[in-house]
């Protein structure tokens, strides 16, 4: 019988004389389309380049399966373990793969489109460059996953947890990540046009260079977020938690902030800067705040906005305030606060002019 090509038809009676037998299962390229393998133990199986599609594998065992190139577009994964599995470049667009064990699988180059993967655990899954549109991803565990260059255009991330995820460079527009978890992840360059994070966790995320314009961050923790070089056009920003955050170089026309109407507004902000130096202040741009006879570049923004820029550094922290009132002020993009003296006062010069 072992030699009978494998089929859907015959697909668990050759299944259960290879077990019985001990022999490996090689079905590479095996034409399964629509199979019932519910609850089968696949574990270390090459199904590699076979057609699956609507293929029935609810609670089946596929730890360290070979399925790459396989086709399982429709087909129900739904609490399947695949732990370790490999599914590069395959197609598992409308599959069902809720509550899925993924821990660890490669999906690398996969098509994802419109999947669902609610509750999914994708823990330190490879997930690069793999095509994400219009999934379902709610309540998804993607801790440490590597999602680089993934694309998860309005793709729904509700509840997910990703943290110290790898998304630089993904495409996130439109997405929706409410009340994600993003702690320390790496969301370089990414590409986040009009999605929705409020009430999302993004401590210590890194978002140098991203794209954030008409986002929807309200009452989002954005503490000690890397924002530089971000463009933050009209991106909404109320009631969220700003403090530590680093704005530098970064984008901010049209902001919206619970707090902007007490930023101070400083017409010819760096002409006032440049007046004060030339009376024999020093611009120091040494971390946190300098000698009393010395001013690092945001500390003089602070002390030209007065009472009501004190009062906002101890809300939102020294850099961030600083960088609102550029911004309020129309000097734009935020300056880059960590520059070397002459590198500051060449800048400052600059922008007078401009």
């Amino acid at each position: 019988m072992s030699q009978i090509k494998v089929c859907s038809n015959n697909a668990k009676l050759i299944l259960k004389e290879l077990q019985a037998t001990g022999n490996e299962i090689d079905w590479r390229g095996a034409d399964l389309q629509g199979v019932d393998l519910s609850g089968v133990d696949l574990s270390g199986a090459n199904i590699s380049g076979a057609n699956l599609q609507g293929a029935n594998l609810k609670f089946a065992i596929l730890i360290g399966a070979n399925l790459s190139e396989a086709d399982l577009s429709n087909a129900n994964l739904s609490k399947a373990n695949l732990t370790n599995s490999k599914l590069d470049r395959a197609n598992l667009s409308r599959a069902n793969l809720q509550k899925a064990n993924l821990i660890g699988a490669n999906l690398s180059g996969s098509n994802l489109e419109k999947v669902n993967l609610k509750g999914a655990y994708l823990h330190k899954s490879n997930l690069g460059k793999a095509k994400l549109t219009y999934a379902k991803l709610s309540f998804a565990q993607l801790v440490e996953a590597n999602l680089i260059e993934a694309n998860l255009k309005s793709s729904n991330l509700i509840n997910a947890n990703l943290m110290r995820t790898i998304l630089a460079r993904a495409n996130l527009r439109f997405a929706k990540l409410n009340n994600a978890f993003l702690w320390e992840s790496d969301m370089t360059g990414v590409d986040l046009y009009s999605a929705k994070l409020s009430n999302a966790n993004l401590c210590f995320a890194k978002l140098a260079g991203a794209r954030l314009d008409k986002t929807n961050l309200e009452c989002a923790d954005l503490s000690g977020v890397c924002f530089m070089n971000a463009s933050l056009q009209k991106v909404n920003l109320t009631r969220a938690n700003i403090r530590g955050a680093n704005f530098s170089k970064a984008n901010l026309v049209g902001v919206r902030l619970n707090c902007l109407d007490l930023i101070p507004y400083i017409p010819n902000i760096n002409q006032k800067i440049l007046n004060a130096l030339k009376n024999g202040e020093i611009l120091d741009v040494s971390d946190g705040y300098s000698s009393k006879n010395s001013y690092s570049w945001a500390e003089w923004v602070i002390y030209l906005g007065k009472a009501e820029a004190y009062k906002l550094v101890k809300q939102i922290g020294l850099n961030a305030t600083a960088s609102f009132i550029y911004a309020i002020s129309g000097s734009h993009p935020v300056p880059n606060w960590h520059i070397n003296n002459r590198e500051a006062l060449a800048e400052i010069q600059r922008r007078s002019k401009g």
